[in-house]
Parts: C-alpha cells; sequence; structure tokens
C-alpha cells in the first residue's frame, strides 16, 4: 500500500500486493492549524488505512480513483461521503474504513476551532499481473 501526502510518502505492498495510493488536499499532514488533521498525521492515518481496508476486495485489472469528501466538525467527529466512486464495493469498503477513524484534529481560523471540509483522492490498482 503506498500512501502520499503533499510531498512526503509511504510505502509498503498490502497482504494481497494491491496497490492503494492516497493524495490528500490536507496540505502538511496536521502541520498546517488552518486544515484538519489525522491524529498522529499521515503516518498513522496510513497506518490506520492499511490495517482496515479489505485489500481482497480489489479485483484484478482495478484501476482508477475514489474521491472522499471529509467534513471535520469543530469537535473533531467526521462526516465521509463519495464525491467520485470507482465501483459499489470499494466505494462501500472506503467508507467503512472511514467511518472507523477516531476523531480528527479540526481545523483552526484565527485560534478558533471551525467545521471543514477536505477532499482526498484514493487511487486504487490491482495487484500486477506477473508476465
Amino acid at each position: 500500500m503506498i500512501i502520499l501526502f503533499s510531498g512526503a510518502s509511504l510505502a509498503c505492498y498490502t497482504q494481497t500486493d494491491s496497490l492503494i495510493n492516497i493524495k490528500s488536499s490536507v496540505k502538511g499532514c496536521g502541520t498546517n492549524p488552518e486544515e484538519p488533521s489525522y491524529p498522529g498525521g499521515g503516518e498513522k492515518l496510513y497506518l490506520f488505512i492499511s490495517q482496515n481496508f479489505q485489500d481482497s476486495l480489489i479485483q484484478p485489472g482495478t484501476n482508477g480513483r475514489i474521491f472522499m469528501q471529509i467534513t471535520v466538525d469543530t469537535s473533531g467527529s467526521i462526516k465521509v461521503g463519495v464525491l467520485h466512486g470507482l465501483n459499489d464495493v470499494l466505494d462501500k469498503e472506503m467508507l467503512r474504513v472511514f467511518s472507523l477513524m477516531p476523531k480528527w484534529i479540526p481545523a483552526e481560523k484565527e485560534g478558533v476551532k471551525v467545521a471543514k471540509t477536505i477532499a482526498m483522492p484514493v487511487r486504487v490498482l490491482s495487484k500486477p499481473k506477473n508476465k
């Protein structure tokens, strides 16, 4: 599994050698208080998704993106939706994984916590076929 956040990258294949690539619109992965962030930053988000995503659902030949919408309220609770999906099975799985997440760190504006919506494209690739 590979997850990329604004220039930083972490790499690991899933148990079935499927590949997931996430590029977040959350700049700096928690270093900018004006943006919401996952507790512990990008590495912890990567770990959470890699431990919870059922990569066995990725069928051979799957290649595309799921565009997730995440609204983080002032308490850190999240509401998620799929802006543009890949297929029903993977869209539902991504929603399931995001619904399991702990509270996020809310965005701040002038020192006051504010609700904010972000987009997170998730690229999904099946295991490359051996030739």
